[in-house]
């Protein structure tokens, strides 16, 4: 693996990002990178399982009874402070904000 990072890297000129690489791969690395992929596969699935339960609750709701308007309002209040604060990064980029 390494002779052939080390091939492509003469090939294309790109050392850092070979080095990032080679170092992400490594041994102790290799076992952080794939925790961090189970748990973003995990928050996907817990997504994704959030978001059927949210439809589920309003496919065929005609009235909001049921429905607390204290957690409509704080809800919509965390998603504002969030969006301001990811408006407010200078390294966001803007299709995370669409």
């Amino acid at each position: 693996l390494h002779t052939a990072l080390g091939a492509l890297q003469a090939a294309s000129g790109m050392e850092a990002e070979f080095d990032e690489l080679r170092e992400l791969l490594s041994e102790k690395r290799l076992y952080r990178f794939a925790l961090m992929q189970l748990i973003g596969l995990l928050h996907v699935v817990f997504d994704a399982l959030a978001f059927r339960n949210d439809v589920g609750f309003w496919k065929g709701r005609e009235d909001l009874r049921g429905l607390s308007s204290r957690g409509v309002i704080f809800n919509a209040g965390s998603t504002l402070v969030i969006f301001l604060y990811l408006l407010d990064g200078d390294g966001v980029n803007s299709i995370v904000l669409a």
